[in-house]
């Protein structure tokens, strides 16, 4: 009897021995994730001193769809971000810089500490993955700059909240004639057709709305009917802080307004023109909203039509 109360004793401290490792080891399958340019560009430890052509290379233990990157010519401390809510910081999906799926790419920034979103290829997740890179471009239209401080977050959990370990920063030395200047940068603005409207233009033209009072009498005077409006805008609140802006062509059949763009070092936004696919059998107004803040309003709008930029009269409500 003695003996089989010594096995089971050693039998339940061997099981929870087991439990435990068990535990330790699924602890260590939390995920990871370094960045790096090339071995070639490095200096020492996280610095790198690159050429005209580089790669921005993501490791992860297991795989990620992609990281938020903010350059900055300033140094940061971000520990200030840990523990807040993604979108309460610069790696919100909403402070993104918008760019095409060309490569080589181009890494922007400017003083607002926009972010460059990088993804594998596939845009699918992946356990690690290399990005062509041609050079940087600042949309300050600053002066030249020699050293960024990259900082990059990858939420791992997917808890939405940062943490120390989905932090990771790099210092780049660059070559300030590296800069690129004449690379478009998109604008994130919604694109529709209006077909129901009561005020028509003969020409392209664009209506300012900067108060939640000339909001509403726009929607009764142009185009009471567009659906997306109300989504946008149920009171005066968000006027406190943005301006509105209404790109709309004459009557079409055909007619698209672009994503509009803009050169880094230009204040001009442009909304290309084009020919959709096939006609339509009703008419539209094509139409394209632009919200900006206050603060930030500088940019002059632009429309490309065939080459030839035109400035539409601008109406405010």
């Amino acid at each position: 009897m003695k003996r089989l109360l010594i096995l089971f004793s050693l039998f339940c401290a061997l099981l929870c021995s087991c439990t435990s490792l068990w535990r330790v080891g699924t602890a260590d399958v939390k995920n990871s994730y370094l960045m790096k340019l090339d071995e070639e560009f490095s200096v020492s430890g996280n610095e790198y001193s690159v050429g005209e052509n580089f790669n921005f290379i993501v490791e992860a233990k297991e795989p990620i769809k992609g990281i938020h990157i903010i350059l900055s010519k300033e140094k940061l401390d971000p520990r200030q971000y840990i523990g807040k809510e993604i979108d309460e910081t610069p790696f919100s999906v909403g402070n993104m810089i918008i760019t095409d799926k060309t490569e080589p790419k181009i890494l922007y920034f400017n003083s607002d500490l926009v972010n460059n979103y990088l993804f594998p290829k596939e845009n699918t997740e992946s356990k690690s993955f290399s990005l062509k890179i041609k050079g940087f471009a600042e949309t300050d239209n600053s002066k030249s700059f020699g050293k960024l401080f990259c900082y990059g977050f990858c939420d791992l959990n997917k808890n939405r909240i940062i943490e120390s370990d989905e932090l990771k920063q790099i210092i780049i030395n660059v070559n300030p004639s590296l800069s690129l200047t004449d690379e478009k940068i998109y604008i994130s603005t919604v694109g529709y057709k209006v077909k129901t409207y009561s005020e028509v233009a003969e020409t392209y033209v664009i209506y300012k709305i900067n108060s939640f009072v000339g909001f509403t009498e726009f929607k009764a005077t142009v185009t009471p009917y567009v659906s997306n409006f109300d989504m946008l805008f149920k009171n005066e609140s968000p006027f406190k802080d943005v301006n509105y802006y209404i790109v709309h062509s004459p009557v079409t059949t055909n007619k698209v307004l672009n994503q509009p763009y803009k050169y880094a070092m230009s204040n001009l936004l442009i909304f290309d023109v084009t020919e959709d696919i096939k006609d339509s059998k009703e008419e539209y107004i094509a139409a394209r909203n632009y919200q900006v803040k206050k603060t930030k309003d500088i940019l002059r709008i632009c429309v490309n039509i065939s080459g030839k930029i035109i400035f539409p009269e601008i109406i405010e409500y």
